[in-house]
């Protein structure tokens, strides 16, 4: 089963407190619910938790800007409850926060870590991240900065771009792997500025805990791939 996306985004915006909920629906034949978040707020706060319809989500990774006061995090659950339901995301301080949630069936279920591949995350160097994938994978990203315009990068297609405070933007986005990197970038932003990516894993590929077997001609021996 291939990846698809199911449900459409929904972005919500909190300010000056550490609990933003919202509801959303997830539907039948959904399989994988994610959590985009960013924040702001000095220091820096990280997420404590994220929830759907009471159910906790695992986290995929946190990243802060380099001057501690941005931060974006990406949460996410295996086969999430079939129902309207409040997404609940809580912080461990107050914050202008924003997350987008939404649902996606065909992703890998064998375990929480199986369905994604190795996150990424900068705050440097350019608003841009190399996220390691296999072609058919789904790329999903989130960024949060301080001001600007945010512009999505060539190839992406944005979930959200919105503007939650006067010194505060947030974007989130997403691409279809065709190689073992996808590129996922952001123009327009401040120079304070943090970025996470992640590949989500499609159900039909293969697990790559069993290496796969090839014929060899010279030989004519099973050999596992180098």
């Amino acid at each position: 089963m291939s990846f698809a996306w199911y449900d459409a985004a929904v972005t919500a915006e909190v300010g000056g407190s550490d609990t933003l909920t919202f509801a959303y629906t997830v539907t039948a034949g959904a399989d994988y619910l994610v959590v985009r978040t960013a924040s702001q707020a000095d220091p820096a706060r990280q997420v404590a938790s994220v929830t759907f319809n009471g159910d906790a989500l695992f986290p995929i990774v946190q990243q802060d800007d380099l001057i501690d006061i941005n931060s974006v995090a990406i949460f996410a659950r295996r086969a999430p409850d079939i129902a309207t339901g409040n997404v609940v995301v809580v912080w461990d301080g107050s914050v202008s926060g924003t997350a987008t949630a939404k649902s996606a069936s065909g992703v890998k279920q064998t375990s929480d870590g199986a369905s994604y591949r190795t996150p990424v995350s900068a705050n440097d160097s350019g608003a841009s991240v190399n996220a390691t994938s296999v072609a058919g994978d789904m790329v999903v990203d989130v960024i949060g900065t301080s001001s600007g315009s945010l512009v999505v990068g060539a190839g992406q297609s944005a979930d959200a771009i919105t503007s939650p405070g006067i010194s505060f933007r947030y974007g989130c986005s997403y691409e279809s792997a065709v190689g073992i990197s996808t590129t996922m970038s952001w123009t327009g932003g401040s120079v304070s500025w943090a970025l996470a990516a992640v590949a989500l894993i499609p159900a039909d590929a293969p697990d790559l805990s069993v290496p796969t077997l090839f014929y060899s001609r010279s030989n004519k021996r099973l050999k596992p791939p180098r």
